[in-house]
């Protein structure tokens, strides 16, 4: 399954794997019909809103794990734990889906792949004593990952994680601080500022949060305080815009468009804060100034 943006999956094939549980068989299969019907979203609906569309497929796989009483005793089994499984990593790592899902060639096999890289990834790290169904069988599927899409599957991932030790993995990093422990101290000194001020809040995934304020407008306020910071002295190492959106990404959810979220930390965008009294951002960055006082 490769989509543009000019393909359409057919209708009578789709609702043929619908009704006879294909889509439910393994992870690819799944993560494409979700694939298929975000691509249908995204390029079809007419205020081209994807925002809840996650919470949508998190619906439908709760829905989904007791149907198809009409398989064979094996194949319902399979289609619980495949269903069981996505809807674990869903509600306990929803990034790697908004990862996915915000690049611009989602449909293609190299972004599957690397998702596929990214479970797996993900898994090896997961504490074994990490409550889940047993029926879902958590600790033995990275090694079923690994055998359904080869070994290169394992070595794809311990490249990737060897690529990120030489970047900035967490937004505590590019904090100003003598070591480690301050520069954590002073992030979650700045969390619970922001927690104060409402901007954001806690959510089931332990280290994430939510922000608040998803209306038109409110990227700026992230903009604005990541201008504030960094004009204060609290971040030191100045990064490319994709950059610090994923390391924003990396503890913060948010409703705000890939592309767009990415464009507010590119430098033209943050020059335009350097302004004075009357002009139209510095309503911004005197409220993110004062936000931060107490830092």
């Amino acid at each position: 399954m490769n989509l543009t943006t000019n393909q359409r999956y057919p209708l009578l094939k789709f609702l043929y794997e619908e009704l006879t549980g294909c889509f439910l068989r393994n992870e690819l299969t799944l993560i494409n019909r979700m694939v298929i019907l975000y691509h249908n979203r995204y390029t079809l609906a007419i205020d081209d809103d994807v925002s809840g569309y996650l919470d949508e497929f998190q619906e439908y796989l709760r829905k989904r794990q007791g149907r198809f009483v009409y398989l064979v005793q094996a194949n319902k089994s399979r289609v619980r734990q495949t269903t069981g499984r996505i809807l674990f990593l869903l509600e306990n790592n929803r990034r790697i889906f908004e990862g996915f899902l915000s690049r611009e060639d989602y449909g293609s096999p190299a972004a599957r792949r690397q998702m596929m890289t990214g479970i797996y990834d993900w898994l090896e790290k997961l504490p074994a004593a990490i409550h889940s169904d047993p029926a879902l069988n958590i600790q033995k599927w990275g090694l079923e990952l690994n055998a359904r899409f080869g070994s290169g599957l394992l070595s794809m991932a311990r490249t990737t994680r060897k690529a990120k030790n030489n970047d900035f993995e967490y937004f505590y990093q590019i904090l100003a601080g003598k070591d480690e422990h301050e520069k954590q101290r002073q992030f979650e000194n700045l969390v619970s500022l922001l927690v104060r001020a409402k901007w954001i809040v806690p959510t089931q995934s332990a280290g994430i949060y939510e922000f608040t304020n998803n209306r038109n407008g409110g990227r700026l306020w992230l903009a604005a305080l990541y201008f504030v910071l960094c004009r204060n002295g609290y971040i030191i190492h100045q990064l490319k815009a994709p950059e610090v959106a994923a390391l924003f990404n990396s503890w913060l959810s948010h409703k705000i468009r890939h592309s767009s979220f990415v464009k507010i930390f590119q430098a033209e965008q943050q020059d335009a804060f350097d302004s004075t009294p009357g002009q139209g951002r510095y309503k911004y960055i005197q409220d993110c100034s004062l936000l931060i006082r107490d830092l």
